[in-house]
């Protein structure tokens, strides 16, 4: 149920920064929520700092917010995203080449890399690429393309260009949702392209989220869940989830 909720705080939090000033009415309907919940959702995120509550609606902060959609995702969940990040990062062998993807459990698996293996890093995300560059033995391929300041990952044929010289052991795979049906889901397209190069360029693909993703709603599908290997998650996943996940033949692993 949290995660609904936090799924939902970002799409207010989205459609605010982007238009400005969106009415409590507005946002219900577009969100499928009564108005009262609404209300409640904004209340937390002018708590937290993020936008202004106004009569009738929510505005956007003069300057920017104080924190941004990342952050307030990246606190979601966080001893979940150390484990799944240390988990991950405890299957990394010595002299291999790794693709993390961007999102906010990735930083974790960038921060629990053991040192000195003679790892190869080859990344969309600067705050992954600060991370893992930090660790000895870690050399860092930092993607390029535009950057999106709020996810603080790149995107466009930049991303492309360099993914296709890029032939990778593993990849660790963020996802905005995993739908039983459709597979893997993101917010946008650019975000959903720039995950499918990753994909291709890597030849095992495990996918590292927290349990507050499966059943997450997202409107672009990036690939079915044909296109990963394993998945490290925490124990709050769906018991269903699991079941359909294994019957797949996938590693699935719960931290």
């Amino acid at each position: 149920m949290r995660g609904l909720v936090a799924d939902r705080l970002n799409r207010i939090l989205d459609l605010v920064r982007e238009r400005g000033f969106v009415r409590t009415v507005d946002l219900a309907e577009s969100l499928g929520v009564s108005t009262v919940t609404i209300r409640q959702n904004v209340e937390e995120l002018q708590d937290r700092g993020l936008l202004r509550r106004t009569h009738g609606g929510a505005a956007a902060l003069p300057g920017g917010a104080l924190d941004s959609a990342f952050a307030s995702r990246q606190a979601e969940h966080r001893a979940e995203k150390a484990r799944i990040g240390a988990a991950a990062a405890a299957t990394v062998r010595a002299g291999e080449t790794i693709l993390i993807d961007a999102g906010t459990t990735a930083p974790q698996v960038a921060h629990h890399l053991p040192e000195n293996r003679e790892l190869t890093v080859v990344t969309p995300a600067l705050n992954v690429a600060l991370e893992a560059g930090s660790k000895a033995g870690v050399r860092v391929i930092l993607c390029g393309g535009e950057l999106n300041s709020r996810t603080l990952a790149v995107a466009g044929h930049q991303v492309e260009h360099v993914l296709a010289e890029v032939h990778a052991d593993r990849l660790f795979l963020a996802t905005y949702g995993v739908d039983s049906r459709r597979g893997l889901l993101e917010r946008n397209p650019a975000g959903a392209q720039a995950k499918r190069g990753l994909i291709r360029a890597a030849r095992e693909v495990v996918l590292v989220c927290d349990s507050s993703k499966f059943g997450a709603t997202a409107p672009v599908v990036t690939a079915s869940l044909s296109a990963i290997h394993g998945v490290i998650t925490d124990a709050g996943i769906p018991r269903a989830f699991a079941r359909l996940l294994r019957r797949r033949g996938l590693v699935v692993t719960i931290v």
